[in-house]
C-alpha cells in the first residue's frame, strides 16, 4: 500500500476528475465496489464524482481519497466548495475518531487518541499511528510466541517417539529417533498477519516509518507472506495468555483488508476504509441513552426494535416497523427517537423552497410508529450544520405530538477531551429530551 498524501474533500462535496491521476482505474474501482459490495460511497456528477454519507479513507485507482465528516467543525456549511485545511481537518478527524470509540467500532486509548488527532491531517495515519505504537510496545514487552508441533527425524530423542514413523524411516539406520514435539517459536500466524501489516504499511507513512522499521527487525524470524482474505483472520483465537495482542490484531485487520467483510483482496485499488454517518450517528445516540438510563429516568431501551409486522401472520405482504430508537420511561410514558443525518435548514415543507427542509415521509413515517407503539412522544433528531431547530408540533384531532430538534457534535475548542464531548452530548440530549416533557404528557 504506497499511496501519496490524499486527497481531502467533505462529505457531499464534489471531487472532480482533474483531481484524480487516473480517472478510467477509479471508475474501475468503483464499479468493482459497486457489483461487488453493493457499496455506492459516490454518486457520478457531470464534472466528477460527489460524496455520500460515507467518510474514511479510499483508494480510487491507487490515489487515496479522505472524505471528511463536516458536522464537528466550527464551518458546517455543505453548500460551499471549499478545500479542507487546518483546524477543520484535525476537528472533524478528531470528532469521528470520538463516534469510533463511543459507538465501540474501534477501540481507542483515550490519550493516544487526543495525541494523534492534534499532530495529522490523515485519517490513514492516525489509524497507523495506533497500530504502530501498540504493536511496538508489545513487541518489546511480551512478544507472542506459541508452542508448534513439530515432527522430525533427529540424532537424538525430542518429545516422544512417533515409533509408527521411527519404524518406517529408521528401519536400516539405527541412530536417529523420529519424534513428535512441541516448538516454543514466533512464527505463528497472528505475527504473520501483524508483520504482513507492517509490510503494507511502512511504504505509506511518514509519521510512523522509523516505529514501523523497529516492529519489522522484531519480526525478521517470522515468514512473509501475502494473505488475500480476510477469512484467514478467523483462524486466530484469542485466549488469556494473547488476550494483550487482540487490540493492535484488530487495527491490522482493518488496516491489511479495510473494514468490508466480503474483501477478498489486498490490492491497493480496492482499498477502503470508510463509515456510514448515518449508521455512526444513530449508534452514537443510542450509546449515550443506553449508557445513562437512571439519568434519563429511561427503564427499557431498545435500538431498532422491537420490531413488528403491520399486517396479520399469515398475509402474504409482508412489511415491518422498526423506529430507530424505542424508549419506555419510569413513569410508563413510551417514547420513539428516529434519526437522521442529513442537513436541514427549515422545518416547513414547501415543496417550492430551494433550502433542504424536513421530508413528508419522515414526519409520515413518526405518525404510523406514534400510532403503532402507542408512543405519547416523537422524535426527528437531526445533527446541527448551519442552523439550529427545537420545535414542537401537535394535533389534538389525531393525538399526535412530534418534536423537530437538532444536537450540535462541534467540537467547541481544538483540544477538546473525548469525556468533555460525551458529556456535552449527554446534556445537551438531556435538554432535548426533557424540556417538551410537560407539553408532550398533558
Amino acid at each position: 500500500m504506497s499511496f501519496k498524501d490524499p486527497e481531502p474533500i467533505f462529505e457531499h462535496q464534489e471531487l472532480e476528475w482533474s483531481k484524480i491521476s487516473n480517472k478510467s482505474k477509479a471508475i474501475k474501482t468503483l464499479e468493482w465496489f459497486e457489483k461487488q459490495q453493493n457499496f455506492k460511497p459516490f454518486k457520478y456528477t457531470a464534472k466528477g464524482i460527489k460524496a455520500r454519507q460515507y467518510v474514511g479513507v479510499i483508494s480510487l485507482g491507487g490515489q487515496l481519497v479522505q472524505v471528511l465528516p463536516k458536522v464537528f467543525s466550527s464551518d458546517r456549511s455543505l453548500s460551499g466548495v471549499e478545500v479542507p485545511s487546518g483546524n477543520s481537518i484535525k476537528d472533524n478527524i478528531t470528532g469521528l475518531m470520538y463516534l469510533l470509540k463511543l459507538t465501540k467500532k474501534l477501540k481507542i486509548n483515550e490519550v493516544d487518541l487526543a495525541k494523534l488527532c492534534k499532530h495529522t491531517d490523515s485519517m490513514l495515519e492516525v489509524f497507523i499511528r495506533l497500530f504502530a505504537d501498540n504493536l511496538l510496545e508489545l513487541l518489546q514487552n511480551d512478544y507472542r510466541r506459541n508452542y508448534v508441533a513439530q515432527e522430525d527425524n533427529l540424532k537424538f530423542v525430542k518429545g516422544k517417539i512417533n515409533f509408527t514413523k521411527h519404524l518406517r524411516n529408521n528401519y536400516i539406520d539405527k541412530s536417529k529417533f523420529y519424534c513428535s514435539y512441541d516448538e516454543y517459536e514466533s512464527n505463528i500466524l497472528l505475527n504473520q498477519l501483524l508483520k504482513a501489516t507492517v509490510k503494507k504499511c511502512i511504504s505509506s507513512t511518514k509519521s510512523s516509518f522509523a516505529i514501523l522499521q523497529k516492529c519489522d527487525q522484531l519480526l525478521t524470524d517470522v515468514d512473509d507472506k501475502r494473505f488475500t482474505s480476510p477469512n484467514i483472520c478467523n483462524r486466530v483465537k484469542f485466549t488469556r495468555l494473547n488476550q494483550k495482542y487482540e487490540y493492535v490484531f484488530n487495527l491490522a485487520k482493518l488496516l491489511l483488508f479495510g473494514n468490508s467483510p466480503k474483501l477478498t483482496t489486498n490490492d491497493n485499488h480496492t482499498f477502503s476504509i470508510m463509515f456510514d454517518m448515518n449508521t455512526l450517528f444513530e449508534e452514537a445516540i443510542f450509546e449515550i441513552l443506553d449508557s445513562n438510563k437512571s439519568d434519563f429516568d429511561i427503564t427499557n431501551i431498545q435500538a431498532q426494535s422491537p420490531q413488528k409486522e403491520i399486517f396479520d401472520k399469515g398475509s402474504i405482504a409482508k412489511f415491518t416497523m422498526k423506529p430507530d430508537i424505542y424508549i419506555k420511561k419510569k413513569d410508563g410514558l413510551i417514547m420513539v427517537l428516529d434519526t437522521k443525518y442529513k442537513l436541514i435548514e427549515g422545518i416547513r415543507s414547501d415543496y417550492n423552497s430551494s433550502q433542504k427542509q424536513v421530508s413528508q415521509g419522515d414526519v409520515y413515517q413518526m405518525f404510523a410508529y406514534s400510532k403503532y407503539y402507542d408512543a405519547k412522544r416523537s422524535i426527528l433528531l437531526y445533527p446541527q450544520f448551519e442552523k439550529s431547530f427545537d420545535n414542537e408540533f401537535g394535533s389534538k384531532d389525531i393525538g399526535f405530538n412530534l418534536q423537530i430538534s437538532t444536537i450540535d457534535l462541534h467540537l467547541k475548542v481544538n483540544d477538546a477531551s473525548y469525556k468533555d464531548f460525551i458529556k456535552s452530548l449527554k446534556e445537551k440530549l438531556q435538554k432535548i429530551l426533557k424540556e417538551k416533557m410537560k407539553n408532550f404528557s398533558e
